[in-house]
C-alpha cells in the first residue's frame, strides 16, 4: 500500500500593487520543493505536488449539491470579505488547496496532505497507523490526515460559512474551519508531532527533535537567524540550512 503525502502548490504573479512580497514568497517556495519531496520520501511516503490544474478539472457535481468555484474566484465574494492582511492571490490559492485535495482524497482515499514547508524528520507509515484519521496533526493545519467524510466535511464547512449571513468574522481558510469543520480531531496536534518555526517568546529548542517541521513564512523572522546571516534577506532555505543542517542528504549548497 502506497501512503501518499501531498502538498498543493501554485505560482503566484507578481501583479498589483499588494502582490509582490507574496511574489517573492511564491518564488522561494520553488526551491525548497525539492526538499519536501526527498524528507517525505527519505520516511516510506510517496510525496506528490498538485496544483490547481486539480482544482479546476474537479467534477463538483459527483460528490456534492454545490459548487464553490465562483466563490472562490471572485474578489469580491464572502471569502475574501475580512482578512487580517489582503492578498487576493494568496488566499484563494489556499481555497483551491482544500479542494484540490479533496479531489486527491475523493480519487484516492485517505491521505495525509502536508504544506510543501513542513518538512518530515521521523513521521512515517507505521507511525502514521497510530494516529485517526480526520486530524490536525499541527495546530495551524499545515499537516492534516483525511478520508473521504473528512473532506466532505471541510469543503461543506466553507459552504456553510458563506451561507451563513450572521458570520462576518474572520474570512481566511484557517479561521472558517476552526468554527465549521466539526469533522476534525485537533487532540493529536497536542502530540509533539509537528513544531511550527516561529520567533514567539523564549526560543524552543523543539526544531531539533520534532518528527515534523514547519518551516512557515514566520521563520524568517527568527533572530538566531537573522543574526547569523547579517540581517540580509533570507529566505527559508536559510532557516533549513541553519536549523537542521545535516537533516537533508541533498546538498545544501
Amino acid at each position: 500500500m502506497k501512503h501518499h503525502a501531498v502538498a498543493y502548490f501554485e505560482e503566484i504573479s507578481n501583479e498589483g500593487p499588494s502582490s509582490h512580497a507574496i511574489y517573492r514568497f511564491s518564488k522561494e517556495t520553488e526551491r525548497i520543493i525539492d526538499y519536501w519531496k526527498n524528507s517525505w520520501a527519505l520516511h516510506k511516503f510517496n510525496p506528490i505536488i498538485i496544483g490547481p490544474k486539480v482544482y479546476q478539472d474537479f467534477d463538483w457535481s459527483l460528490h456534492f449539491d454545490f459548487n464553490l468555484t465562483r466563490y472562490i474566484e471572485d474578489k469580491t465574494s464572502k471569502l475574501y470579505s475580512n482578512l487580517e492582511w489582503n492578498s487576493f492571490q494568496y488566499h484563494r490559492a489556499r481555497y483551491r488547496r482544500l479542494v484540490a485535495f479533496a479531489s486527491f482524497v475523493l480519487d484516492n482515499g485517505t491521505t495525509l496532505r502536508a504544506d510543501y514547508d513542513v518538512m518530515n524528520y521521523g513521521l512515517t507509515p507505521n507511525l502514521l497507523s497510530t494516529i485517526p484519521t480526520n486530524c490536525a496533526i499541527s495546530p495551524e493545519r499545515s499537516v492534516v490526515y483525511q478520508d473521504v467524510n473528512g473532506v466532505k466535511s471541510t469543503i461543506t464547512s466553507i459552504h456553510d460559512f458563506i451561507l451563513n449571513d450572521f458570520d462576518q468574522g474572520i474570512s481566511s481558510d484557517l479561521e472558517v474551519l476552526q468554527r465549521y469543520d466539526k469533522e476534525i480531531n485537533t487532540f493529536v496536534s497536542s502530540r509533539n508531532f509537528s513544531f511550527t518555526c516561529r520567533d514567539q517568546g523564549e526560543w524552543s529548542m523543539k526544531y531539533k527533535t520534532s518528527p515534523l517541521v514547519h518551516f512557515d513564512g514566520s521563520s524568517k523572522k527568527l533572530k538566531k537567524i537573522v543574526e547569523k546571516h547579517g540581517r540580509k534577506e533570507i529566505t527559508r532555505l536559510d532557516v533549513l540550512r541553519c536549523l537542521r543542517p545535516t537533516s537533508c542528504p541533498l546538498k545544501m549548497f
